[in-house]
């Protein structure tokens, strides 16, 4: 490990205790660090950015009254994402029956972009619409492994599922997807 990303660990580290010692500016500066890795994530799992805004406020409130009892056994960012899984979870099971997909809402647009801008904006659109293809829990692991690089054994310690399970409804998403590229 470099010396760049021990001293960063070590400062995170820092302001985490200040954060669970109540300091307030130390709360402030660890949602700011997060915030966008928490919204980015739950953009892409529930395709409706004020959906994925509300929830990520209330994964801030969560944590930040739970940061005090946090172990530490996972990245800071690793345990952010299983409470945005576990709100979006609940949310998926009492209230939402269909994803809404409001492609327009989101930073998309191709107005006035060059032509590498509209392929990229173009190839984003296509992968939005093969990930509101897959149902949530299948959503959630492509989101977590191909969009944050998350390992599938990583995986399964943040959502409390089993290794082979993340492994069965990624195989099972990527064929969905595959048909669908096909059609």
């Amino acid at each position: 490990m470099d010396r760049e990303q021990t001293g960063r660990e070590r400062d995170e580290r820092e302001i985490i205790d200040k954060a669970r010692a109540g300091d307030r500016a130390a709360q402030e500066e660890l949602v700011r660090e997060h915030y966008g890795y928490v919204m980015g994530y739950l953009i892409k799992l529930t395709l409706d950015r004020e959906l994925a805004q509300d929830l990520t406020q209330e994964t801030f409130v969560r944590a930040l009254r739970a940061l005090p009892t946090w172990r530490g056994e996972a990245k800071l960012g690793s345990w952010l994402i299983a409470i945005a899984h576990n709100l979006f979870r609940d949310y998926a099971r009492g209230r939402a029956k269909r994803v809404n997909l409001p492609i327009d809402d989101l930073p998309l647009s191709d107005a006035g972009a060059g032509a590498a801008q509209m392929e990229l904006g173009v190839q984003a659109r296509e992968a939005i619409e093969m990930l509101a293809s897959l149902p949530p829990d299948r959503r959630e692991m492509v989101v977590l492994r191909y969009y944050y690089g998350y390992t599938s054994k990583e995986i399964a310690q943040m959502l409390h599922v089993p290794e082979g399970t993340v492994r069965s409804r990624l195989h099972y998403a990527l064929q969905t997807i595959a048909k669908r590229k096909g059609d």
